[in-house]
């Protein structure tokens, strides 16, 4: 008998070509940006930006991250009966946000978020009234990681170029979120 994967790692990089250059470049331009301008001088500028607006599209755009939001996608595939999507996204989330509890817990655990890091030398930042900003576990942002996979799998599962081009600059603004809602540094 002959089973096949879901997905190969030919067929991934394959389908995803739309997804994964924008997303190599973005990574490589990101750190070359952290590393001129400095993770917490960056974090401050971004920082500055607020306003109204902006603070309720990014707390919308944060909850892409959220288990909530993945557990919504697996439910979708499981109701229209594609079962092998729902298990293989359902076993990346499990295993992208262990990695992210093993970093953060266990790697990374002093990483101190914006509010603390910058507490201890009085400097305050910017915060959003109607957002908890939280201290510790900085790095990584789960929520990011989380974000960037369930977007991807959605590039491969939905490969027009189109699409995969929509769930990249989705996922970055997601991203991109937790820096804004002062939850994590741009690292």
């Amino acid at each position: 008998m002959n089973a096949t994967p879901i997905i190969s790692t030919f067929q991934i990089t394959k389908k995803a070509y739309p997804f994964l250059i924008p997303a190599m470049i973005f990574i490589l331009l990101g750190m070359m940006i952290i590393g001129y301008a400095g993770n917490a001088n960056l974090f401050l500028r971004i920082n500055k930006v607020q306003n109204s607006i902006l603070n309720y599209i990014f707390y919308g755009l944060t909850f892409l991250g959220d288990g909530l939001f993945n557990a919504l996608v697996i439910v979708f595939f499981l109701l229209r009966k594609e079962w092998q999507r729902g298990i293989f996204t359902g076993l990346v989330f499990a295993v992208t946000g262990g990695i992210s509890s093993f970093l953060k817990k266990i790697v990374f655990p002093d990483a101190l978020r914006p509010k603390a890091y910058f507490k201890q030398f009085g400097v305050s930042i910017d915060t959003i009234d109607f957002v908890t900003v939280h201290s510790y576990n900085s790095f990584p942002s789960g929520h990011s990681i989380t974000c960037f996979s369930i977007f991807l799998l959605l590039s491969m599962f939905y490969p027009k170029f189109s699409n995969q081009l929509a769930f990249f600059v989705i996922a970055v603004f997601a991203s991109f979120s937790r820096i804004y809602l002062s939850q994590h540094f741009p690292i």
